[in-house]
């Protein structure tokens, strides 16, 4: 092929680099295609295999100590792993609802994978008959026969332990609790004993789904003998909840956007060649790095699995570019033949996508100063995703377009007057400059304000949509038995027994003591709560603690917060997860001075753990997080725009017109009160690397066509009619894309894409309206100082 003259172009010649790339395309367009062809085949083969992973512990610092503690506790105090299963309408504390309950445990200790089933039938009854002695050898439970329920009632509706863990104060709900099989510390060990290895991940996600599904089968069926609803609730029925979630969001993401796109690009082009070459060209690098993802072993999460669709959707604006390129170069010269139009539609465009690229590489290589493990490989997989996506868009849809038939030249006129909202928006910066600039100043310091009200006291109900089964679980336990969120204080004696004498007691008490005044507490257990409940019958009781808690109906109970040799003890407070007026950080900070400054609790080690302290571990570091890869962007996108642009005074108003956006989008959160949360943190990052693409593609444009005139507004105008409609469609292909997430059923993942749409849609008006307004003002002030020279 020999190269043929060409209109002017911003990136114009013929260059070496042009012609070896106009030969690759011209006689190896097949060989790309095959090479091609065979990495979708080779890595794409493992993209159904791809593992989904969403456990709530992928949610918290991988590396915090406080996790590593708590995860080693477990062998000692027995696991968390369990469905809550809560029942309602019936008077539980009765001779009926007594059957009732026996026959409910009896079907969820016969679920697939339940180790064990705790409930309010193995609570001993210790006021059957009247007198201080304990008689140990008649001691019954609601199992039992014989039992005096007008005393079983007297006792439990009070009980220090079992109300608000295990029973409603009204007796009308009550809670089974349903341990899975095989989970770590499902037989508690010894404190200090070494934990027994961790059971092969595989089958016990085999076992937690049999178990829930069994679990919601016995829910449906008690449910319809109750009248009422049985929720579900627990970290086994959440796990399981969020990976539905996850599978529902990206088969809904892959439809949706699907249709949707193809749909868009027909209105828009009209010819199949523009509609199928975007689309398939950007699949492609999703088949090749979610295949790559599965074949390394890497697993997807809640917090990953927007991230097939958003590489889809970031690089379908470099296939706008390039049809853009190519239609306008059809324009210029009907007569060119394909070939060259695509070659030099590529080499125009190639320059700004390759730094706006990077810039969006290094807005998702900013995450990797995440402490949780999916957030660094959502930035990691992203960044490595854009850089294979814009190697392929450059190579495959020349190549593709190669052997197929060369497309109608476009009637519409692409170097005229811009047309419709783009034309609107150009008059706009041009006849008020000065108020489009003045404008996006008080729109940035308000958002500037708003951006410094954000908070990171986000809620773990709050991620799922309230008709959820999650949702609807959480919310019940929370307000009707007794929170949802586990908080624990670890005790440890100077000696054995230690927690069986008078000093024992009362350190426990105090522990608990510091909860009373906390009006988002639920559920408090502890041993000084057992012996308030056996003083009831007992006054004296801690003389025979001892003998008391080697009973096995009380051993049963005590094991939860007592170690059999008495030197270890702690205290279990569930927290009201829903309660308006929670603060986790002054809840933990007031715990620890009152554990350190309480004189009942002198010499007793003490340790506060828990998911309640884990979660507020990791929202700790969000804020951090997210100022922190904002800045290192901002450094990293600045540098790069200088080293395209070589001018300073260009690239600084490039990167401070594409701030506005997300001061925007963070100022909007905080002045509407929404919390940062391990998805919405990554915002500032993505919003910056991603907006910026619509600038630098402007400036660049605009420096060429200001070449070509001596006019400031004839060379905004150029710009607009050209590259100008090419940002505005591209923002909104990835507006629309951000959109789709709202379908999502997690609901951080909603306002990811609701809030990344915001961005977009300010950086798309922000690269239209106030950037040229920036530059023609900066253009018109040079050539008065120019014509004032020359007079």
């Amino acid at each position: 092929m020999s190269p043929e003259p060409d209109a002017p172009m911003p990136g114009g010649g013929w260059p070496r680099t042009e012609r070896a790339y106009a030969a690759l395309i011209d006689r190896g367009w097949w060989a790309i295609l095959l090479l091609l062809a065979v990495g979708v085949v080779l890595l794409g083969r493992h993209a159904p295999d791809l593992e989904v992973e969403a456990g709530t512990s992928s949610l918290l610092n991988e590396g915090d100590p406080d996790l590593a503690y708590y995860d080693a506790s477990r062998s000692a105090w027995g696991s968390d792993e369990y469905a809550i299963v809560c029942a309602s309408g019936r008077d539980w504390v009765s001779p009926e609802g007594a059957k009732d309950l026996r026959a409910l445990v009896a079907d969820l200790a016969a679920v697939p994978s339940a180790a064990s089933v705790v409930s309010l039938l193995d609570v001993p009854l210790l006021r059957q008959s009247d007198g201080t002695t304990f008689d140990l050898a008649k001691l019954r439970t609601l199992k039992d026969d014989g039992v005096d329920f007008v005393r079983a009632k007297q006792e439990l509706l009070g009980h220090e332990i079992a109300i608000g863990n295990l029973l409603a104060p009204d007796g009308r709900a009550t809670s089974v609790l349903v341990y899975l099989e095989g989970a770590p510390g499902t037989t508690a060990a010894a404190p200090g004993a070494a934990a027994p290895p961790p059971p092969d991940a595989a089958l016990q996600t085999e076992r937690r789904n049999a178990l829930v599904a069994g679990v919601r089968k016995v829910a449906v069926t008690w449910g319809a003998r109750l009248g009422e609803p049985v929720r579900l609730s627990g970290i086994c029925v959440i796990n399981v909840n969020l990976v539905e979630h996850l599978r529902h969001d990206l088969r809904v993401f892959g439809l949706a956007a699907l249709g949707f796109f193809l749909l868009t690009f027909l209105a828009i082009y009209r010819r199949w060649m523009f509609v199928a070459l975007p689309l398939l060209v950007s699949a492609l690098p999703v088949v090749l790095i979610v295949g790559a993802m599965a074949a390394s072993g890497m697993k997807i999460t809640i917090i990953t699995s927007s991230l097939p669709l958003l590489l889809f959707v970031l690089l379908l604006p470099y296939t706008v570019y390039f049809v853009e390129a190519y239609r306008e170069r059809q324009l210029l010269s009907p007569q060119e033949p394909g070939i060259l139009s695509s070659v030099k539609a590529a080499t125009a465009i190639f320059l700004p996508c390759l730094l706006s690229c990077t810039t969006t590489m290094a807005g998702f290589a900013a995450l990797r100063t995440s402490l949780t493990r999916p957030v660094r490989d959502f930035g990691v997989m992203l960044a490595i995703g854009m850089a294979v996506g814009l190697v392929v868009v450059f190579l495959a849809i020349p190549a593709m377009a190669r052997p197929l038939r060369k497309p109608r030249p476009p009637r519409a006129d692409g170097r005229g007057e811009p047309g419709g909202v783009v034309r609107l928006l150009a008059n706009l910066s041009l006849r008020h400059p000065i108020t489009v600039i003045v404008v996006a100043a008080l729109v940035l310091a308000v958002s500037a304000v708003g951006a410094s009200r954000l908070s990171a006291q986000s809620k773990f109900t709050s991620y799922f949509r309230t008709e959820s089964e999650v949702y609807k679980g959480l919310e019940y336990v929370d307000t009707q038995m007794g929170g949802t969120t586990p908080l624990e204080v670890h005790m440890k004696a100077p000696s054995k027994g230690f927690f069986l004498t008078p000093k024992g007691i009362a350190a426990a008490a105090a522990v608990g003591a510091y909860f009373d005044g906390v009006p988002e507490t639920g559920n408090v257990r502890s041993l000084a709560r057992l012996v308030k409940e056996l003083e009831k019958k007992n006054p004296k009781v801690a003389t025979v603690l001892p003998v008391l808690v080697k009973v096995p109906a009380v051993r049963a109970v005590t094991s939860e917060f007592l170690s059999a040799d008495g030197e270890v003890a702690r205290v279990v407070v569930r927290m009201r997860e829903t309660a308006p007026t929670l603060d986790r950080a002054k809840v933990l900070s007031g715990l620890r001075a009152h554990l350190a400054s309480s004189p009942d609790l002198a010499g007793v080690e003490t340790r506060v753990t828990g998911v309640f302290l884990l979660y507020q571990n990791m929202l700790d570091t969000l804020i951090e997080t997210q100022n922190s890869s904002f800045y290192w962007v901002v450094g990293a996108v600045f540098l790069m725009v200088v080293l395209l642009f070589r001018a300073l005074v260009v690239s600084t108003l490039v990167v401070v017109t594409q701030v506005l956006p997300t001061m925007v989008t963070l100022g909007t959160m905080g002045w509407a009160g929404i919390p940062l949360d391990l998805v919405t943190v990554m915002i500032a990052s993505i919003s910056m690397g991603v907006g910026i693409d619509a600038s630098i593609q402007y400036a660049w444009r605009h420096r060429f066509e200001q070449r070509g005139t001596a006019d400031p507004e004839e060379a905004v105008r150029r710009t607009h009619a050209t590259v100008g409609r090419a940002i505005w469609i591209a923002t909104t292909v990835i507006v629309c894309g951000f959109l789709v997430l709202v379908l999502s059923d997690f609901k951080p993942s909603v306002w990811l894409g609701v809030l990344n749409a915001v961005a977009m849609i300010v950086s798309q008006l922000s690269a239209l309206t106030v950037l040229p307004a920036l530059l023609f003002l900066r253009e018109r002030r040079r050539a008065r100082r120019a014509s004032g020279r020359v007079s």
